[in-house]
């Protein structure tokens, strides 16, 4: 069985000192059953990148200010 393959939007995804995404980022490099394939930091830029990359979802964590 293939892997789910994730497409992650969040703006601290790419922060090394966010807490929640370095946990994240372990438990899933270590899941067999998911892989993350790609990341945005924004809406804008997923949307610029999701369709070339084709991921099974995305999971998207975004706060509005």
């Amino acid at each position: 069985m293939n892997p789910i393959r994730l497409f992650i939007v969040d703006e601290t995804f790419r922060d090394p000192s966010s807490a929640y995404w370095s946990v994240a980022r372990a438990q899933l490099k270590a899941s067999a059953s998911m892989s993350v394939i790609g990341s945005a930091s924004s809406p804008q830029e997923a949307l610029g990148r999701i369709d070339e990359i084709t991921p099974d979802i995305a999971v998207v964590c975004w706060t509005s200010a």
